[in-house]
């Protein structure tokens, strides 16, 4: 994905390479066939897009904001975890990516 997130005005300007991953668990049970008892990963594709959209300075709350919007939005979610990567971030050295995590369990 290309995102404008950063610390840096360049980073909003020019835009860089993230990664991003979700890994979510429901609850234990087996849907068979049934399409409606299991995670739109659609749906979830949509979330995180919309969330993403939304320049954010630090990776740190870019990350909590999907982890929110994907629990809202799923309330079925037991267990979240959610990373994103920045690709070749300005650190003033060869750098192949810096990444944040958020893992959460439902209580």
């Amino acid at each position: 994905w290309t995102g404008r997130h950063g610390w840096f005005e360049e980073e909003a300007i020019w835009g860089q390479e993230f990664v991003l991953q979700v890994c979510a668990g429901i609850p234990e049970r087996n849907p068979g066939q049934q399409l409606d008892l299991t995670l739109d990963y659609g749906s979830l594709l949509e979330e995180v897009r919309a969330v993403f959209r939304i320049r954010q300075q630090l990776l740190e709350t870019l990350v909590l904001h999907i982890s929110e919007a994907l629990r809202d939005a799923h309330p079925e979610i037991e267990y979240l975890r959610v990373a994103v990567k920045k690709m070749h971030p300005p650190l003033g050295g060869a750098v192949e990516a810096s990444e944040v995590m958020h893992e959460w369990h439902k209580p």
